[in-house]
Order: C-alpha cells, then sequence, then structure tokens
C-alpha cells in the first residue's frame, strides 16, 4: 500500500452503478448522481461490496438499480447535463425547449436544486405562451414563473379562450378577468386598478344578441328577399 496521500479532487475512484430506465441499461458514476441528489447521495453511503461480489443492485446488468416512472429521454436529457464533454474542443450541450422540460421533470421530483435552477434559467430564454409556462411552474413547483406569467395574460390584447380556461382552470380565469375588469384610467392617462368592478351605464343588448349562443342567428336564406313573382302572361 502506497505511504502517499490522495489528491481530494483529482484522484477519483468512480463508484459506477448501472441503472435499468425505461427497458434501457445505463452504467455511470454513481457521484454524477449523488452530488445533486440525496437519494443517490445515500446509496454511496453504503458499505462497499467487494470487487468479486455483483450481487448487490446496480452492481451487473443482471441486477440494476431500477428508476420506474422515467423515460430514456428524461434520464438522456439529465445525463447530458451532468456529465461534462470529455473533451476541450466539445461544446456544452444545447438542449431544446422540450429536452429542458424533461430534465426540469427530473430535477423537480429528485429534489437537484442546483439542475433546476440551471435549468429554469436556460427555459427562460426562450419565448414561451403564457398560458403553458403557467401549467409548467404550477406542475414543477416554479414559483418564479407565476406572476410574469399572469402579467401577460392580463396585458395582452387577444381575449381570453377556451383553451386558457381548460389549462387555468375557471377559478383563476375568472380572477384575471376580475383584474381587468377593475383597470381605471384618470383624467391624466394613469392606470391604476380599483377594489371592485363599477357600474357602466351601456346598453350592452346589441351585442348581446349578437354574439351569445342564446340567441340564434337568422340564416342567409331567410335574410334574401324573394323576388316579386312574375305576372301572369294573358290569354291569347
Amino acid at each position: 500500500m502506497s505511504t502517499y496521500p490522495r489528491h481530494n479532487t483529482f484522484y477519483q475512484e468512480y463508484n459506477y452503478r448501472v441503472f435499468l430506465v425505461d427497458g434501457m441499461l445505463y452504467r455511470i458514476p454513481l457521484d454524477i448522481l449523488a452530488a445533486e441528489c440525496d437519494i443517490f447521495q445515500a446509496m454511496m453511503e453504503l458499505p462497499q461490496p467487494s470487487s468479486d461480489d455483483d450481487s448487490e443492485e446496480g452492481l451487473s446488468d443482471q441486477n440494476p438499480i431500477r428508476l420506474d416512472g422515467v423515460s430514456r429521454n428524461e434520464f438522456e436529457q439529465l445525463l447530458r447535463i451532468l456529465c461534462p464533454p470529455q473533451s476541450y474542443r466539445e461544446s456544452p450541450p444545447q438542449l431544446s425547449f422540450l429536452q429542458l422540460v424533461s430534465v426540469l421533470k427530473l430535477a423537480d421530483q429528485w429534489c437537484m436544486d442546483a439542475v433546476k435552477e440551471h435549468v429554469v434559467l436556460n427555459i427562460d430564454q426562450f419565448d414561451v405562451d403564457p398560458v403553458d409556462k403557467i401549467v409548467l411552474a404550477r406542475k414543477f413547483n416554479v414559483r418564479s414563473w407565476l406572476t410574469p406569467s399572469f402579467n401577460r395574460i392580463v396585458q395582452r390584447s387577444t381575449p381570453l379562450t377556451k383553451y386558457d380556461l381548460d389549462k387555468l382552470g375557471a377559478e383563476t380565469l375568472l380572477k384575471l378577468v376580475e383584474f381587468r375588469d377593475r383597470l381605471r384610467c384618470d383624467r391624466r392617462g394613469t392606470w391604476t386598478i380599483g377594489t371592485k368592478r363599477e357600474y357602466m351605464p351601456i346598453d350592452f343588448a346589441e351585442v348581446i344578441e349578437a354574439e351569445l349562443p342564446d340567441f340564434p342567428q337568422p340564416s342567409a336564406a331567410a335574410t334574401v328577399a324573394t323576388p316579386d313573382a312574375a305576372p301572369a302572361p294573358d290569354s291569347p
């Protein structure tokens, strides 16, 4: 046995483990995952088996660590972020929006806070529909996305749609409508938000009957004037 000390950073004994993900085997250093996640860190802290003992979970293809509920694509995109390029000539991976969402799912599921923060910053570079971003924020607990996304919806010129209702829910949608109803513009052109909706002395009857489905519109045929009947020819 050598009497020289080992460098803390540049002397690594990779603790490889075999993972089964969505029917595919992956053999990777466990410390890559352990550095980001307490679940995998706990695996590293277990007593290490002897080199000729492959009965422990993850030490052989026959007995892999199973990661259920994870797709190959999600796991591979996560590894693309966690595993650095092997050559200094290689560029860092550029993931698409959907690939980043896959990583976001696992980062939230496995409490990988640093990875999650990295993915959130990268997704912010994409112009994502605010409704879709709110759905992602709620699903993966990204609090920082909620306020600016709701703000964009209230500010936009297009009306709220059934898609918005299906994605956001009736309670949220009605609250956003309320925000718009409480907008006020004073004589100086300054916009403020009041505490309640004010009465509007405007007759909406015409637009109600023209646009609500309770008032069916006359068919095109019924609106065409019937020409006068031609006079009967004179009898010979």
